[in-house]
Formats: C-alpha cells, sequence, structure tokens
C-alpha cells in the first residue's frame, strides 16, 4: 500500500498586538498535525504580550518576525514571499482553525483550472457561540463577487487558494486595508475556478476592536469602490448611491440633534435656578 504525500500547504498569520487570540490561532494551526505544514506568522512590531506568545512556540513556527510593516495586507504579502508549499491560506490572529481542516483541503484533488477552494466560516461570540453564518452559494462567480456587501458568500478564513492563482492574481493591494481579501477574490475569479466545499473550515471572533466589526461604513465604502474599479460599475454605482443616502439621513439626524442640544442649553443658561 503505497503512502500518500500530502502537498504543502503555506499558512500566514498577520498579526499586531492581538495577544488576547494569537495563541489559540497558533494552537489551531500546529494541532491540525498536517504532515506537511509550512507556518509563517508576520508580526508588524507588537507590543503586548504577543511576541512573548509566538516565541513559546517558535520551534514549530516555520518563520517568524516582528518589525514595523504596513498594515495587513503589507504583512500578508511579506509572509508568501517567505511560502513555498503549493497550497496558500491565511488566517489572522483572531481566528481559528476548527479540528482536521488541513487533512481536508490537503486531500483534494486541485486541478489547475482550479484556483481557490472555499469551505463554510463562522462567525462566533467570545463564548464560541455560532452568531453568524454566510449562505452557501455554488458556483461562485464574478458577479456574485461584485455584490459582496449584500451576498456575503463566504468569509476570509474560509478560503485556500493555490500557489499558481496567487502568482497570477496576487500579491494583495496595499492601498486596501478592509477588502483586500474581496480584490484577490475577484481577481481570482475571473481566472480560475472557485470550488466550494460543503465542510468547516474555521471561526472568526466577534468583538469591538476587529476591524470589520469598529469600522464597517469605511470597509463599505473601500469595497465599493473597489468593486467599480473591477468593472462592477452597475451594482457600485447602487450600493454607493444606497450608501451616501444612508449617510445623508444619518448626518441629519445628527445635525437635528446637535441643534436641538444647542438650542437646549442656550435656554438652560437663562434659566435661573436660585431660589
Amino acid at each position: 500500500m503505497s503512502k500518500i504525500t500530502f502537498p504543502k500547504i503555506s499558512i500566514v498569520t498577520p498579526s499586531y498586538n492581538q495577544g488576547n487570540f494569537i495563541e489559540e490561532t497558533i494552537q489551531s494551526v500546529l494541532n491540525q498535525n498536517y504532515p506537511n505544514l509550512e507556518y509563517i506568522i508576520i508580526d508588524g512590531g507588537s507590543t503586548d504580550n504577543t511576541i512573548d506568545i509566538i516565541k513559546k512556540y517558535e520551534e514549530n513556527i516555520t518563520y517568524w518576525i516582528s518589525e514595523k510593516d504596513n498594515g495587513q495586507s503589507d504583512a500578508i504579502n511579506k509572509g508568501f514571499l517567505k511560502a513555498t508549499g503549493v497550497i496558500y491560506y491565511w488566517i489572522n490572529s483572531d481566528d481559528y482553525l476548527l479540528p482536521n481542516t488541513l487533512i481536508k483541503i490537503g486531500s483534494l484533488n486541485w486541478p489547475a483550472n482550479v484556483g481557490a477552494f472555499i469551505g463554510i466560516g463562522h462567525m462566533v461570540n467570545l463564548n464560541k457561540e455560532i452568531k453568524y453564518t454566510p449562505e452557501f452559494y455554488d458556483p461562485i462567480t464574478t458577479e456574485q463577487l461584485y455584490n459582496w456587501t449584500n451576498n456575503k458568500d463566504f468569509m476570509q478564513p474560509a478560503c485556500f487558494f493555490s500557489k499558481a492563482a496567487w502568482n497570477n492574481c496576487g500579491p494583495l493591494n496595499t492601498n486596501l486595508h478592509f477588502c483586500m481579501d474581496v480584490d484577490l477574490w475577484i481577481k481570482i475569479s475571473k481566472r480560475y475556478e472557485l470550488k466550494r466545499g460543503e465542510f468547516n473550515i474555521a471561526h472568526a471572533y466577534i468583538h469591538e476592536n476587529a476591524k470589520t466589526t469598529a469600522e464597517v461604513e469605511k470597509m463599505n465604502l473601500e469595497t465599493y469602490l473597489m468593486i467599480a474599479s473591477h468593472g462592477g460599475f452597475i451594482i457600485a454605482r447602487k450600493l454607493l448611491y444606497d450608501f451616501f443616502e444612508r449617510e445623508q439621513r444619518i448626518f441629519k439626524l445628527r445635525l437635528k440633534e446637535a441643534t436641538t442640544n444647542s438650542i437646549l442649553n442656550r435656554v438652560l443658561k437663562k434659566i435661573s435656578f436660585k431660589k
């Protein structure tokens, strides 16, 4: 009986001051016990306990560095410059892989026309309770990705992609701070098939410091403009119209509240509460 040879999987974790989460991320990767793993951590110069945690596991980490970078996209790009695998994946330092994920991915057939395999990811709270799971769409087309903010077909930590897809469609656009993953998926979808798999891949935490939680409007606007840059003008125009209409309503409401408060303050100043 011939021994199964698993393809090398290169995983990159970008990190910056995620000491509360990164140990679980690291453990979730190393505990896969995948026989052909390359694990790379690119830290942006953390000042919390992140480095101490990384050092605990450095014997099993292929490469890591901590130095100032130009953000998440830059860190991921640096990581893949070090990668030597045939399957690529990045997992942020506040996400974690589910058990046996890498064996499932490594056992798949990766024909040349498939640029990415996408499983199922879940958004969870800090108690690990599932709060959101994207709908399962198959196949995933470029047009669907243009409508990302409405469809949200899958989560970034649920997507593995080939080295060839990265070489032909990457690296990440370092001018993008929120939707660099969707930008990459769109590029890949124009040249390759995005294959779906009905199995769980990873969990992503919902917490107040997560970029997608704290700056959702900035993320949406950046995504709409990115979609337009790829040729999704009709969808982007509608999304931008809805965005600015919503922002206008919020502005008017805040202006009304500010005006009311200003008038109230002036009235209160004129009222004497002395007996």
